[in-house]
């Protein structure tokens, strides 16, 4: 799944305020959240960095059609589409799929932060060195 940016990085501001519980994307030998901290983008800059390599090293895959076999779902889509999520993947793994759409137990409390212009503009000059891939379905 793929969903904006921007919440995206609204998720790493919300893991910066807890346990270093996202093992994605810093190593175990790094137990806090001051590696490649900046006080500028008010966020670990790292962090921003690889997700936007990871989406466009998604992205560029399915361009070329590297992976024939791939299916991409938005996060909106998986969250408030369930129907068409149950047809994707029905059809993409050639057998009927039907999730339950009554999940709301164990949900990450919501919570919003405040994007700086400075980071924003960083992800946005950032994306734009990627001249090939386009990042539209991540709200840019």
């Amino acid at each position: 799944t793929y969903r904006n940016i921007f919440y995206t990085i609204n998720n790493l501001l919300k893991r910066k305020d807890t346990t270093n519980t996202f093992h994605f994307l810093r190593s175990n030998f790094y137990p806090t959240y001051d590696n490649f901290s900046s006080n500028k983008y008010g966020i670990n800059i790292f962090d921003v960095l690889v997700v936007i390599n990871f989406y466009a090293m998604w992205f560029k895959l399915e361009k070329e059609n590297f992976l024939p076999n791939l299916e991409f779902i938005s996060f909106e889509e998986n969250t408030k589409n369930i129907n068409t999520v149950n047809d994707k993947l029905s059809n993409f793994l050639e057998r009927k799929i039907k999730l339950d759409e009554k999940i709301n137990t164990n949900l990450f409390e919501k919570k919003e932060y405040i994007i700086n212009d400075d980071l924003k503009q960083l992800i946005y000059d950032y994306t734009k060195s990627f001249e090939d891939i386009d990042f539209k379905r991540i709200g840019l």
